[in-house]
């Protein structure tokens, strides 16, 4: 739930380092709870996963290109090398990943 993930970000009190949300979620979309989280929490990064493709998710318009998206199903090992590169390359979420798993979204129309 969108809202509630905004509520628990935005509540807790100790340092958040990443936010791993899905990109459709009810009430709020995951899009909108990582803008909003972002706006309270300057540095913190940010992973999408979709069980959606890269083309569809960018004709929604949630999320345009080099916003990491991780695709749904994944392995414990593609999830903690996505973790692992969005904290560790120092890439705010706009910012293309390091190559790897986690990779930024691609631009439909360029293809």
């Amino acid at each position: 739930n969108g809202t509630e993930a905004l509520t628990f970000a935005c509540d807790h009190p100790e340092r958040i380092d990443l936010l791993l949300t899905d990109v459709i979620l009810p009430g709020v979309n995951g899009r909108q709870v990582a803008d909003n989280v972002m706006a309270r929490r300057p540095g913190i990064r940010v992973l999408f996963m979709s069980g959606y493709t890269d083309d569809v998710v960018a004709r929604q318009g949630v999320l345009e290109p080099g916003l990491r998206l991780l695709q749904k199903p994944f392995t414990v090992e593609t999830l903690t090398a996505a973790v692992s590169a969005a904290l560790l390359d120092g890439a705010r979420p706009e910012d293309p990943p390091a190559s790897g798993a986690g990779g930024a979204l691609e631009d439909s129309a360029a293809s």
